[in-house]
């Protein structure tokens, strides 16, 4: 069992989703962490399930190692989200990885699509808020306690909005005069 505990610490299961996440940020593809936690929850990413993925290869635990397969690769609770971001940007500060920003763009536009909300009008002038505003959130970070990068993205979205809005209420003023 000292041996099982002293393996876990050294490598903890939730690192197999920070790098997961951490692959589609470099990737730059419009992968969240929650959407890393969603996918391991509903099965598509074998996190909970690995355990007997895992038992099928080994079959019985060896006299080295007499624990089984689902003590040692069953994780016991889903990532937090914002401990998943902020794993993968210590993983990639630990390995010397320079990342990028955030994909603003992929997500944001996919954020558009879930809310059903036309893009074009509002995607590009997003777009330019976030160049022109560069905000440091928009990268990842050590830190847990710090706004998750999405929430950035989102608060740029709902701002464009607002301001859509007030365009079309002030539009909708002039034609009732």
């Amino acid at each position: 069992m000292v041996w099982f505990r002293s393996l876990r610490k050294v490598i903890p299961l939730d690192y197999s989703l920070a790098i997961c996440f951490l692959a589609c940020h470099v990737a730059r593809e419009a992968v969240l962490p929650t959407d890393i936690v969603k996918w391991s929850l509903e099965g598509k990413i074998p996190f909970f399930a690995a355990h007997v993925e895992i038992e099928k290869r080994f079959e019985q635990p060896s006299l080295a190692c007499p624990i089984s397969s689902s003590l040692m690769f069953r994780p016991s609770q889903p990532v937090p989200f914002q401990k998943l971001e902020a794993m993968a940007a210590s993983i990639a500060e630990l390995i010397g990885l320079s990342l990028p920003p955030v994909n603003f763009y992929a997500v944001a536009s996919s954020f558009l699509n879930q809310l059903s909300v036309p893009g074009e009008k509002i995607l590009p002038h997003a777009c330019h808020i976030y160049e022109w505003s560069m905000p440091p959130d928009l990268w990842l970070s050590t830190n847990e306690l710090r706004l998750p990068t999405r929430v950035c993205v989102m608060s740029i979205l709902i701002m464009r909005c607002l301001i859509q809005v007030k365009k079309w209420s002030s539009m909708n003023a002039l034609f009732r005069d």
